[in-house]
């Protein structure tokens, strides 16, 4: 099954997901995004993921996650700096592909004599 997330970013839903949404409003959305790619999150994942070859985490595993939890406010404060510069990584991403363009496009146009130095 695909679904749509409120970012309108599609992920495929596997047999052993598990739909976690939180009950209380103690995390604001957009810093919860970030606190689950930590190190430190993505560590409590693998000590508590049971699996050989496929890895997996019980329901009741999840609810023994410890996360960092700061006011909303500070939390919503936080998301937005690390919004921010995942928009500047983009762009940086984006201008160093264009250079790396141009670059390929001037070695291939001096290689092959079209354009001639003097």
């Amino acid at each position: 099954m695909i679904v749509v997330n409120k970012d309108e970013k599609p992920f495929i839903s596997g047999l052993h997901t598990i739909g976690a949404k939180s009950k209380t409003d103690e995390l604001a959305h957009a810093y919860r995004r970030y606190c689950f790619q930590t190190a430190a999150i993505r560590q409590q994942f693998l000590h508590y993921s049971v699996g050989t070859k496929v890895t997996g985490i019980r329901k009741t595993n999840i609810a023994k996650l410890t996360l960092p939890v700061p006011t909303v406010p500070e939390q919503t404060a936080i998301a937005a700096v690390l919004t921010d510069m995942d928009a500047e990584l983009a762009a940086l991403a984006q201008r160093r592909d264009k250079t790396r363009a141009l670059k390929q496009g001037m070695m291939q146009e001096l290689l092959t004599g079209k354009i001639r130095l003097l």
